[in-house]
């Protein structure tokens, strides 16, 4: 009869492609690793020198389950694979190559199957050892198959009982029940229970059905996304293992939340599965337990099971569960979930092959993550350029940070984000520039002032980042009444500082509890918040600066070059819409016997009066200028001839009204003469409408001052409908 042993390596050296051939290595009692099997590759004669080349990798071995190596003084063998033996006695595969060509991960996980299936078949030998030993030194009656268990209560290789009756620790969420920690003592490990391996070797359907899963894996390693891989494990997994419904779970970045990136069920008592009610935590029920743990585990009946979880709005129904667990690099990933209802349960050997799939598919679902994560950097660093490139073109403080909280809210993916400016008043104000998403609150942002919170004023003060919770035992009472009526639960606050100077606040809102800001999040939030405070810090003192440059320093009001060019933009305006224009230029009378009499000093004083009384006495949206000296000019867009003149008996009343406190405790007055001139009657270019109301300004001061006069080259009135004044 042929040795099982031999025929498996075999097997493995064909699959591996392992042209120096594979061995099978014991330790004796002497803890002296010996060769048991070889394959056909290698020599019999050769294989005393595997030992002795293999003694250098072993000492390497520290520990881990394989190790892969070349040894360049090898004759005939080029890279190595060494392979830890799951049957408790440190025994190793090793497979070999002529050439360097090193073994590859989908490789390595066809190895772990070949090594279970050379631990089966040695711990069969073991008890038929045993069996054969009882026998011959106290005859009995042979004890049932059935009842011959390992010390881990898992059924030996060569018994009768079913495997799917096996139960060991840790299992997996069945589609009408969850599972909770605490199911580990009634499930059967894989691992500690092979099947039993048949003299002949694997027969030809177990070789079919690991040629299918070669084939699955090769389709998931053209995958870049985690869903496409477990919709494609979900369709392609019944062609090996029937099953009435498959899950397929992967740990989430926060390595607590077990994801259900895809489920298919082929059963009506599966229908109403979703994301939301499938989810688990690890170690939470018999699939977050098997992931915590890294055993493949089988289930006969996930209803009785003691550590079920009811899924809400659905029965507990008998069903069968198989649970293989994915891990990468000895860090659990996720895991492959199969049920079936009834009864009709799982073997050892579909939990092998699915294991399998699972060695293969956690390699893909890596690959998918570094992708995602590579993307992810991209577009991270794609949101700080487009930030900091704002922050150079934008020229409004708004509408950057209108661009900013879009981009931190698209970023983070956080319900809404705002962004305040530190008022420079006492006590200080936070007013909202912008706000990018909605909150479901019975107020408006605006309408809230976080500074009640204690935690905001301390963010404010020391610059850090706090987290806002709207429950009684985490937050103040500012915290849980500004949250509650903006209706979240949640709120990130992180000071914009520019030049160690807090400008501004950055408020990250969530609306439920169970979404948690992960550690490269808030350190994300902060690099934005960083760059936005500096470019928001430009912006203003770009805008202060323009302001600075279109403003008379004495007396407040615009200056000559920003009147000049506003003046030919509401001409240009005007012209286009078809609707009026006027302008009033005021000279004031006797402001030079103040100057003369009392000085500059008091002059300056009397300038700054009268251009707070032009501001007070036109609209918001009129532009008052100094023109130069002691004349001033109001534009007036929207403005026919009659509201106008209004206007300018408005200033001509004000400015006579006006008593002046001199340096000297006297009191000083003066008037003012007024030119109007209308666009286009009078002027259709700013210099023409400029010298029309000069000449009317004279006219009127020639007259005796004190009054306002229309330009004379209008002949006619604009009766186009005017706004009314305030």
């Amino acid at each position: 009869m042929n040795d099982p042993l031999v025929a498996l390596l075999d097997q493995l050296e064909h699959a591996l492609a392992a042209d120096a051939g594979v061995a099978l290595l014991l330790t004796d009692t002497e803890d002296v690793l010996q060769v048991r099997a070889t394959s056909g590759g290698v020599p019999a004669s050769g294989a005393g020198r595997w030992v002795a080349r293999l003694a250098t990798g072993v000492g390497l071995w520290g520990g881990r389950s394989s190790i892969e190596r070349v040894d360049p003084d090898a004759p005939g063998i080029g890279s190595q694979l060494l392979l830890a033996v799951p049957d408790g006695r440190s025994s190793l595969l090793v497979m070999a190559r002529r050439s360097r060509e090193m073994f590859s991960a989908q490789d390595r996980a066809l190895a772990r199957l070949y090594a279970r299936q050379v631990a089966a078949e040695l711990g069969a030998t073991h008890a038929r050892v045993v069996a054969d030993e009882r026998t011959t030194t106290s005859p009995r009656p042979a004890t049932p198959a059935a009842s011959v268990t390992s010390t881990g209560g898992a059924a030996l290789p060569g018994s009768a009982t079913s495997a799917a009756s096996a139960t060991s620790r840790g299992t997996a969420t069945s589609p009408r029940s969850a599972t909770s920690p605490g199911a580990a003592a009634s499930t059967a490990s894989a691992a500690a229970a092979p099947a039993a391996t048949s003299a002949e070797g694997p027969g030809p359907t177990w070789t079919h059905d690991l040629r299918t899963i070669q084939s699955i894996a090769a389709q998931l390693t053209r995958l870049t996304t985690a869903a496409r891989i477990g919709e494609v494990i979900c369709r392609e997994t019944r062609r090996v293992v029937p099953a009435d419904s498959c899950r397929v779970y992967v740990l989430a970045r926060d390595g607590v939340t077990l994801e259900p990136v895809a489920w298919a069920h082929f059963m009506p008592q599966y229908a109403d599965e979703d994301a939301d009610t499938i989810r688990l935590r690890l170690g939470q029920g018999i699939t977050g337990s098997a992931v915590e743990a890294g055993e493949g585990i089988i289930v006969s009946d996930a209803s009785r099971h003691p550590a079920a979880i009811p899924v809400p709005g659905t029965e507990l129904i008998e069903e069968a569960m198989l649970v293989a667990p994915l891990r990468y690099e000895g860090m659990p990933r996720g895991a492959i979930v199969l049920s079936r209802v009834g009864r009709v349960g799982f073997g050892q050997d579909e939990l092998r092959l699915v294991q399998v799939l699972a060695d293969q598919a956690v390699v893909a679902f890596e690959n998918a993550r570094s992708l995602a994560d590579r993307d992810r950097a991209v577009q991270e660093l794609e949101a700080l350029l487009r930030i900091s490139n704002a922050g150079s073109m934008e020229q409004d403080e708004a509408q950057l940070s209108e661009l900013v909280a879009r981009t931190i809210q698209r970023s983070i993916g956080v319900d809404a984000v705002a962004v305040s400016r530190l008022g420079e008043s006492s006590p200080a104000r936070l007013d909202l520039l912008a706000q990018e998403g909605s909150l479901p609150g019975t107020v408006d942002r605006s309408e809230v002032d976080l500074t009640t919170s204690t935690q905001v004023r301390q963010a404010l003060i020391d610059g850090q980042p706090r987290l806002l919770h709207a429950r009684v035992d985490r937050g103040d009472a500012g915290d849980l009444g500004a949250l509650r009526r903006l209706g979240v639960r949640q709120c990130l606050v992180l000071p914009l500082v520019a030049a160690s100077r807090t400008i501004g606040l950055l408020e990250l809102y969530l609306v439920q509890d169970d979404r948690v800001l992960t550690e490269h999040e808030v350190a994300l939030v902060r690099t934005m918040g960083g760059q936005a405070a500096a470019s928001l810090q430009n912006v203003r003192l770009l805008t202060q600066l323009r302001e600075a440059a279109d403003i008379d320093q004495l007396t407040g009001v615009h200056n000559h070059r920003y009147l000049q060019e506003r003046l030919t933009q509401e001409v240009a305006r005007s012209s286009r819409s078809r609707t009026p224009l006027s302008v009033m230029l005021v000279d004031l009378d006797g402001f030079k016997t103040i100057n003369d009499q009392h000085g500059h000093a008091d002059g300056d004083r009397v300038l700054q009066n009268v251009a707070a009384t032009l501001r007070m006495a036109v609209r918001t949206n009129d532009i008052v200028a100094r023109y130069g000296g002691d004349e001033f000019v109001v534009v007036m867009p929207d403005t026919a001839l009659d509201a106008a003149r209004h206007v300018a008996d408005r200033v001509v009343a004000g400015v006579r009204g006006l008593r002046h406190q001199l340096s000297d405790g006297s009191e000083g007055r003066v008037a003012c003469s007024a030119g109007l001139a209308v666009a286009p009657d009078d002027g259709r270019t700013a210099q023409k409408l400029l010298r029309a109301a000069d000449a009317a300004m004279y006219r009127a001061k020639r007259g005796g001052g004190d009054s306002v006069l229309r330009a004379e080259s209008g002949r006619t009135t604009i009766t186009a409908p005017r706004p009314a004044r305030s």
